[in-house]
């Protein structure tokens, strides 16, 4: 009976390390802890201060990084067609914010609309990041020759 007791005894103690590894603790201190103290009470103590504050961070980041590439494959996943509509949109908007012409959005236009899968998204959307900024380098010079 003794013996029963003992080997309950150092199996909690063994479930106490690997509850503490699980929670980013030291598990061999609390495993020291428990078989000084109490199998069950190091448990309870365990479970009221929780989680260690880089297990809390680094689960934090995998989750961050998890929803941006569920985003990403999301994003890859669009037709061609919903992309070009996307980028017909995006030149639709210089032109609204008057960085582009309604002729260079038409010659624009014609080139996304008669562009094949070849060209990737990515490609198209720098390519409009780049127009924008020497849009804007252009505008500023314009407005610092007026003055």
């Amino acid at each position: 009976m003794e013996i029963l007791i003992i080997i309950t005894y150092l199996i909690l103690t063994i479930v106490v390390g690997f509850i503490a590894k699980n929670k980013g603790r030291s598990s061999i201190g609390f495993v020291f802890l428990a078989l000084l103290l109490s199998p069950l009470i190091v448990m309870f103590v365990l479970l009221i201060i929780g989680d260690s504050d880089d297990l809390k961070q680094q689960r934090l980041s995998e989750y961050e990084f998890n929803k941006k590439e569920s985003n990403f494959s999301s994003s890859t996943n669009q037709s061609s067609s919903d992309k070009k509509y996307e980028n017909l949109a995006k030149i639709g908007e210089l032109v609204k914010n008057g960085l582009m012409t309604p002729d260079e959005f038409e010659i624009e236009k014609k080139k996304i609309l008669s562009s094949q899968g070849n060209t990737s998204p990515e490609s198209k959307t720098s390519n409009l990041k780049e127009y924008l900024e020497e849009k804007k380098k252009q505008s500023s010079l314009n407005d610092r020759f007026k003055k």
